[in-house]
């Protein structure tokens, strides 16, 4: 079965990146990802952090 991220997971994997960053970057939360996030979905299937071709369950 394929992973599904909730927005606890999200959150924390946020704000994991964050704490190793030098200085404030701009995040964009777009389609599955923003509505878990938002609570308006329990899960998604897939998030990507596009700077560094960060990859969660693709």
């Amino acid at each position: 079965m394929r992973a599904r991220f909730d927005s606890s997971y999200i959150r924390s994997e946020i704000e994991r990146i964050g704490q190793q960053l030098d200085k404030p970057l701009t995040v964009f939360l777009i389609g599955g990802g923003s509505m878990a996030f938002r609570g308006l979905k329990e899960t998604t299937k897939a998030l990507l952090k596009s700077s560094e071709s960060y990859m969660f369950g693709l």
